[in-house]
């Protein structure tokens, strides 16, 4: 026996009569048992230089209380998010249904204090992959960002042992390799083919549930509403719907729909 600080290192023979050595570490309070982990190795310097590093790990203050907590998987995590925070106010469907999806891939399984930024950037690449879905970067940058708002929660609100700065450091990654982003702008509007097509679909839907949101009117007002990348250096403002060029006092700036996107001024009616 090799008696160390809180531990000891045995020699024994193994079944093909090779000698190694049993290194155990045994950790008593009040005489009563609180930790006790063990680890066979083939040479006696190597379990000393194991004995020794898991003994200074072991020192640090509250070491022991975080070997000895229960730890909590994704899953856990994000089943009590949603049960907690509903109480309080109503989750959007597209925040639900990716928090459910996030806790039914192979990430629902790791634990709290094992969800580094590591294991984030692994995440984001298998969902870009085939087996993930070959899902786009904004579609990986909205996965973390609802799973970010567990995370956030998980250690002041109860008190999980949570990597901080993992989410961070995995956009950091993420965001240098273009891994996420923002969604594709579009280039062009809908044709009238594609919005009869669309206004078709949503008023069936109106007439099948006539409870349902009223997508025709959505649908016109984003056509009417939206405003154009060229078009951010003009002020405008937003209550009046109005947009004033320099030089042109009283006059409406409104956006062509022809092809070639001319700008042109209309007097105010």
């Amino acid at each position: 026996m090799y008696p160390l600080k809180i531990g000891t290192i045995s020699p024994f023979k193994r079944e093909d009569n090779m000698t190694a050595d049993y290194a155990q570490i045994r950790i008593n309070r009040n005489g009563q048992p609180v930790y006790q982990e063990t680890r066979t190795l083939d040479r006696k310097w190597v379990a000393h230089a194991w004995m020794k590093r898991r003994e200074a790990e072991l020192a640090v203050p509250g070491a022991l209380e975080r070997m000895n907590r229960k730890t909590v998987s994704v899953k856990q995590m994000i089943d009590r998010y949603l049960d907690e925070y509903e109480k309080v106010r109503t989750l959007g469907k597209t925040k639900r249904a990716t928090l459910n999806a996030i806790s039914e891939s192979w990430l629902r399984e790791v634990a709290d204090s094992e969800l580094t930024s590591q294991k984030l950037v692994e995440y984001a690449q298998w969902r870009m992959g085939k087996e993930g879905g070959g899902v786009q970067a904004q579609t990986v940058a909205n996965d973390l960002s609802h799973l970010g708002a567990v995370l956030s929660v998980a250690k002041p609100a109860w008190g999980y042992d949570v990597v901080p700065h993992a989410m961070s450091d995995a956009r950091i990654v993420l965001r240098k390799v273009g891994m996420v982003g923002k969604s594709k702008e579009r280039t062009r509007r809908p044709n009238k083919d594609e919005l009869d097509a669309l206004f078709t679909h949503f008023f069936e839907m109106q007439i099948r549930k006539p409870s349902s949101i009223n997508m025709p009117k959505v649908l016109g007002f984003a056509i009417f509403s939206t405003r154009r990348q060229a078009g951010r250096n003009y002020p405008y403002s937003l209550e009046r719907s109005e947009r004033k060029m320099p030089g042109c006092a009283g006059q409406r700036y409104e956006k062509s729909w022809t092809e070639d996107r001319q700008r042109r001024l209309v007097p105010p009616s």
